[in-house]
């Protein structure tokens, strides 16, 4: 009876004016009923303020058609259909993030949805602050060259970031990484080492660190700094090693070029007869040649860091002083003083 429905439509109204969730129901595309939180949801005064509305007005016009194939849908198949993520627009002009539940009922007799909708407006947010966060992260190993890793030990599954695929020579999206493969692009000659080291970080339960050569995919070689550091569990031990591992192939062909920079200096500078040195503004000894070394009859590493007044002797340095000190300031100059050396006997010696 019309009376026993409308005692119903009132339970009805009772209940779901108690929910969290926003619930309205449409029918011929505008609502004839809503909750309190629906009010709030789309931000109107009371739940009435949104009785004849059409639907469409309060869906963001980007999700519009898609709303409205949904609806259509439910009516005609009279079936639930799975959860959606939408936007729907506040009075004030806000838009909110929705998760829609909607399923068929009858309203007054009459085909009707009723839709109830999740606000996940803050949960988007901050999984769109985490991917931001997660598009920073590999931006800057990208630029910094390095990567992240995981190993389960205890499954020996393994987890590269993207950037230690490119530092392989890799595509993420085409190999199966296995601790086998990762293994395989070891340089043989670092190989041992690496897994010795790893061994006993394990066993110690402690972090290591070690730079060594790869094997990329397509055969070149590139040299990596790794460093990693145990997982503990809850009886303390060993679990997983996670850390970094960065591309410094460009650092190394530096040092490498520097090094071989300074045999050749070297090379040069030991054949020439004169003594030659080089002092920083502490007048500390960085570099000397070996001429300078025999001439004091000192070996250059006894000499290297320290104080020209602690090598050469305070007489010595009394005479030299004011000259060093001109040079230093960026004068240029000569000296020439007699001087006893060691093996040698009494010199002249023209400083410039």
């Amino acid at each position: 009876s019309e009376e026993a429905l409308r005692e119903s439509e009132e339970r009805y109204r009772s209940l779901v004016d108690l929910a969290p969730e926003a619930i309205f129901i449409i029918k011929n595309g505008g609502i004839v009923f809503a909750n309190r939180s629906a009010a709030a949801l789309f931000g109107v005064e009371s739940a009435k303020n949104l009785f004849g509305k059409a639907i469409a007005d309060l869906n963001h016009p980007d999700d519009r058609d898609a709303a409205a194939s949904r609806l259509d849908q439910i009516l005609t198949e009279k079936e639930p259909v799975p959860s959606v993520e939408r936007r729907i627009l506040r009075s004030d002009g806000g838009v909110r993030n929705v998760e829609a539940s909607s399923a068929f009922i009858l309203w007054q007799g009459e085909d009707a949805v009723q839709t109830i909708l999740r606000d996940i407006t803050e949960r988007k947010r901050a999984e769109e602050g985490l991917k931001e966060n997660e598009r920073r992260l590999t931006e800057a190993q990208r630029i910094g060259k390095i990567g992240h890793h995981h190993i389960d030990l205890n499954s020996l599954e393994l987890e590269w970031s993207d950037e230690v695929y490119r530092i392989f020579g890799l595509d993420p999206e085409q190999t199966v990484l296995t601790l086998e493969l990762s293994r395989s692009h070891l340089h043989p000659d670092d190989r041992d080492e690496l897994l010795r080291l790893r061994a006993a970080a394990i066993k110690e339960k402690g972090a290591f660190s070690s730079e060594f050569r790869i094997v990329r995919a397509d055969g070149s070689e590139a040299f990596v700094a790794l460093h990693a550091a145990p997982k503990l569990d809850e009886n303390g031990e060993v679990t997983a090693l996670f850390g970094t591992i960065q591309d410094i192939t460009e650092r190394k062909r530096a040092e490498k070029a520097l090094e071989e920079s300074e045999r050749q200096f070297r090379a040069v500078t030991d054949a020439i007869p004169g003594a030659i040195f080089y002092v920083d503004r502490d007048e500390r000894y960085r570099f000397i040649n070996k001429t300078y070394a025999d001439w004091l009859s000192i070996k250059p590493e006894a000499i290297i860091g320290r104080t020209v007044r602690e090598v050469v002797g305070p007489e010595v340095y009394s005479l030299v002083r004011d000259y060093i000190a001109g040079a230093l300031s960026g004068e240029k100059g000569t000296v020439n003083l007699w001087r006893e050396w060691p093996g040698l006997g009494l010199r002249h010696m023209s400083m410039s």
